[in-house]
């Protein structure tokens, strides 16, 4: 697949192209967009609506909105914290 190719597949969110973090995957289904869901949040934050809001608005309007296999995908990016309890809880061990 071309570049050009991918890009005409990929499905995009208008005004959130600086929250896009990589391309997902998978065999035998497209490569999608990925966003990172803290940088989401953090923009409609910027855009005047509360915390709460700002999460209802994401999991009703983004994250809940299915438009076919292009749909783009969303991660929550471990902070260091994150990695700690992991380890503590013994759900994985990483090498520091």
């Amino acid at each position: 697949m071309t570049e050009q190719d991918q890009q005409e597949t990929f499905m995009k969110m208008d005004g959130y192209n600086d929250c896009i973090v990589g391309v997902v995957e998978q065999f035998g289904k497209p490569p999608i967009l990925c966003y990172d869901k803290r940088k989401i949040i953090a923009k409609l934050i910027d855009d005047g609506m509360s915390y709460d809001d700002a999460e209802e608005f994401f999991e009703y309007n983004q994250i809940g909105a299915y438009v076919g296999e292009s749909t783009p995908c969303f991660v929550t990016l471990m902070t260091e914290s994150d990695k700690d309890l992991l380890e503590a809880f013994g759900i994985v061990t990483y090498e520091r």
